[in-house]
């Protein structure tokens, strides 16, 4: 059994701020706002499970982030519905 888990909700589409890119793409420093707490929890503990909730029409774009930051931290992507007061309503 898996101890030390850890879920990141990264579903935000920025659209309160009123920009096209979500927040958790933001560059903070020089590095995007989710890996800032994808590496805050790795250094916790570097055997934690981590799953990451994106929206689905961003998985693509989470890819080439990983990419080009060279993201090696394990973690599990798993999408959430386009919009999440539909899935709260239903």
């Amino acid at each position: 059994m898996q101890k030390n888990q850890v879920i990141i909700v990264a579903a935000g589409r920025g659209s309160r701020m009123g920009i096209e890119v979500p927040k958790q793409f933001l560059l903070l420093g020089d590095k995007p706002v989710l890996l800032h707490s994808m590496e805050a929890f790795h250094e916790f503990n570097p055997d934690i499970k981590m799953v990451i909730v994106l929206p689905e029409d961003y998985m693509l774009e989470w890819e080439n982030i990983r990419i080009k930051y060279n993201i090696t931290i394990d973690h599990q992507v798993v999408p959430v519905a386009s919009n999440r007061l539909a899935m709260v309503s239903t």
